[in-house]
């Protein structure tokens, strides 16, 4: 069954946050209509570009690379791919309120 891109696209003040300590390379991301945004636990921003594929997203980066993850996963609060990008093995993100 297809993935429904309203499930990952988040509200104003809403961000997809990943708990686990040893992602410092995208701990956080936003979803908008076709852009994903992603941030280092340090100081780097990532941009991407998406399209959803039945149970895949691909992730396309400014110099057009192209990642497939499958997604494991998905709900109203939380979703799981088997890997991000150059993360490897399962991420699971959970949404987050921030600010006011």
């Amino acid at each position: 069954m297809p993935i429904q891109k309203e499930l990952l696209i988040n509200k104003r003040g809403e961000l997809w946050r990943n708990d686990d300590q040893s992602n410092y390379i995208m701990p956080s991301l936003i979803f908008y209509d076709s852009t994903v945004l992603g941030s280092s636990r340090g100081d780097t921003a990532f941009r991407f570009t998406y399209e959803l594929k039945g149970r895949y997203i691909l992730l396309k980066d400014f110099k057009g690379r192209v990642e497939k993850s499958r997604i494991l996963h998905i709900g109203p609060n939380t979703f799981t791919v088997d890997k991000l990008w150059f993360l490897e093995g399962k991420q699971t993100y959970h949404r987050e309120v921030f600010g006011p």
